[in-house]
C-alpha cells in the first residue's frame, strides 16, 4: 500500500509539473507578443516626441525645454520597461531550467523571483503611461496650441 501511495503521488506531482510547465510555456508566449507590442507603441510614441522636438526647436518655439525634459523622461521610462520586461522574461525562462518536482523548491524559488520581477514590469508600465499621458502628451499638445495660433497670426 505504501508503494502504491509513493506511485500515487509521483504521477500527481508529474501531472503538477506538466501542467505549471505549459502554464510557464504560454506566459512566455503571451509576454513577448504583448512586449512586441508595447515596444512598439512606445518606440512610435518617442519617435514622434523626438520629431516634435526637433519641430519646437527649429521653429523657436519658447516652451521648447519643457517638452524636450518630457520626451528625455518618456525614454527614460521606455527604456526601465523595457529593461524590467527582459527581467522577467528571462526570470520566468529560467523557470524552465529546473526539473519540476526534482528541483527540491529551485523551482519555486525561480517562480517567486519572476512573480518579483511581473511586479516590476507593472509597476513600469503605470509609471510610465501616466508619465506619457500627464507630461508628455501635454506639451506636444501645447506645442501644438503654440504652432497653430502662431502660424494664424
Amino acid at each position: 500500500s505504501t508503494q502504491q501511495e509513493t506511485s500515487n503521488r509521483g504521477t500527481i506531482t508529474a501531472a503538477r509539473c506538466t501542467v505549471a510547465e505549459a502554464k510557464v510555456d504560454s506566459r512566455i508566449t503571451r509576454v513577448t507578443a504583448a512586449t512586441e507590442k508595447t515596444n512598439t507603441m512606445y518606440n512610435t510614441i518617442i519617435e514622434k516626441a523626438d520629431a516634435f522636438v526637433a519641430s519646437a526647436s527649429a521653429n523657436e518655439y519658447p516652451e521648447v525645454e519643457a517638452l524636450e525634459t518630457a520626451a528625455t523622461t518618456a525614454t527614460q521610462n521606455v527604456t526601465a520597461l523595457q529593461d524590467a520586461t527582459s527581467a522577467y522574461l528571462a526570470s520566468l525562462t529560467e523557470t524552465k531550467s529546473f526539473a519540476c518536482g526534482e528541483s527540491e523548491g529551485a523551482f519555486l524559488n525561480a517562480l517567486a523571483t519572476a512573480r518579483a520581477d511581473l511586479t516590476e514590469v507593472r509597476a513600469s508600465i503605470a509609471t510610465t503611461k501616466a508619465d506619457a499621458l500627464t507630461n508628455l502628451l501635454p506639451a506636444m499638445k501645447n506645442y501644438l496650441t503654440w504652432l497653430k495660433d502662431t502660424t494664424q497670426e
